[in-house]
């Protein structure tokens, strides 16, 4: 029978003393193959309002989960291994599968311009990767709005990798990792940063050039570049040839005389190159013919932010731009459905603003990862035990869109 109520700690027991968290197990789910088809980037769901993908439903976060006696699978590159094969938290990472995906990482920035989509947490990684994105970054922004901070060097080392190894456990693309600054100004403690994600399953980093010390906006360029090859030998250390995107913000934070600003640019992202930088980033930056001459004057592969306000993907392809982030965008569009939906709640009494979300079958589905139940033992349970309504009612769930 269903729970009558959300459980403080959700985990069932599969054989003797193995204990499988809440989030390894699987449970009923339909209707996901038209759904999760239909999540691809710049589609909208068949059925679905013409704002795509939105936050889901409040009940979406408060559902309680009706357990089943089996693991859920894993989705691996040849296909779903079994909860068990899954390396517990804080296992030794595995540095041959690290560095494939590392090299897969790489290979992308080789295949065409790059459309990397950033995720806050485990769940928007795993929309993110169900909509078809083939690799993800992490956004500071949106997992310093997640812990209620606001962005600007505001988290610790221990959030970020608490965050990057919810993500990397949840997907099975490579995930690129913000480390803001650093989270500290030696060389040391950005190597210290970078053994830390990359331990916790990233293949690639931002490093930003901010701040700077004695009040300057900006790391002076000497010692940006020896935090560079500190992170280059950190992660060659452990065995994974990272993808390190240098990031300056001479743009962004409008540093020096508009004059000098791209020659100032230009300087800092070659030498940041040299240093050992695989893709150098230059956010703040919107004018297409600007963004063209950075591409020609860079030594390397340039990443610009995309979004409301950028140019279009397919002039940014023209001109030769190698990776386009979404940065913070995404985020903040869930962030704001949040706000836009609780006062239209409070102010008008309507929630009109919810409609057209995924419905909690649906989401269950994506984050389960498959469209069905599997029980090793019996087999694929009758579809009709997991039908679910737009009200999420089946024998096997209960309703639970009252919670």
């Amino acid at each position: 029978m269903p729970h009558s109520g959300p459980a403080p700690c959700l985990r069932q027991r599969i054989g003797g003393d193995n204990v499988v968290p809440y989030h390894q197990v699987t449970h009923g789910v339909t209707r996901m193959d038209a759904f999760a088809a239909s999540l691809r980037i710049g589609e909208t769901p068949p059925g679905r309002c013409s704002r795509g993908m939105e936050v889901p439903t409040r009940s979406l976060l408060l559902t309680t989960i009706w357990l089943v006696q089996y693991p859920r699978g894993m989705r691996s590159d040849d296909g779903w291994q079994s909860a068990e094969a899954r390396p517990a938290k804080g296992a030794t990472m595995d540095r041959q599968a690290s560095q494939a995906r590392a090299e897969r990482f790489r290979q992308l920035h080789r295949d065409g311009m790059l459309v990397l989509l950033n995720a806050w947490d485990a769940g928007s990684a795993r929309i993110l990767e169900a909509a078809g994105c083939p690799a993800i970054a992490t956004t500071s922004a949106g997992i310093s709005w997640s812990y209620g901070l606001p962005d600007g060097q505001q988290l610790t080392r221990a959030q970020v990798v608490e965050v990057v190894e919810r993500i990397t456990r949840s997907v099975s693309i490579p995930v690129s990792t913000d480390i803001e600054g650093g989270y500290g100004e030696t060389p040391e403690v950005v190597a210290a940063t970078v053994r830390a994600v990359v331990e916790a399953g990233a293949v690639g980093i931002n490093l930003e050039d901010v701040p700077g010390a004695a009040g300057e906006p900006l790391v002076d360029v000497p010692r940006q570049c020896a935090r560079i090859e500190a992170a280059r030998r950190a992660a060659d250390e452990l065995g994974v040839s990272i993808v390190i995107n240098a990031r300056t913000d001479v743009y962004l934070l409008a540093v020096g005389d508009p004059a000098t600003r791209f020659e100032h640019t230009v300087q800092r992202l070659n030498a940041y190159r040299e240093a050992g930088a695989d893709c150098l980033f230059v956010p703040g930056v919107r004018d297409a013919t600007t963004i063209g001459e950075l591409v020609q004057a860079a030594h390397g592969p340039l990443n610009t932010v995309g979004g409301p306000g950028a140019p279009p993907l397919a002039e940014l392809r023209r001109r030769g731009v190698a990776r386009v982030s979404l940065a913070c965008r995404l985020a903040q569009a869930a962030f704001g459905l949040v706000q836009r939906g609780a006062r239209e709640i409070l102010e008008h009494g309507a929630w009109q603003t919810l409609e057209g979300s995924p419905t909690a079958a649906e989401m269950n589905a994506l984050m389960a990862g498959r469209d069905r139940f599997w029980d090793t033992r019996q087999g694929a349970i009758n579809e009709q035990q997991i039908v679910a309504t737009d009200n999420y009612m089946s024998p096997t769930v209960g309703m639970l869109d009252a919670r």
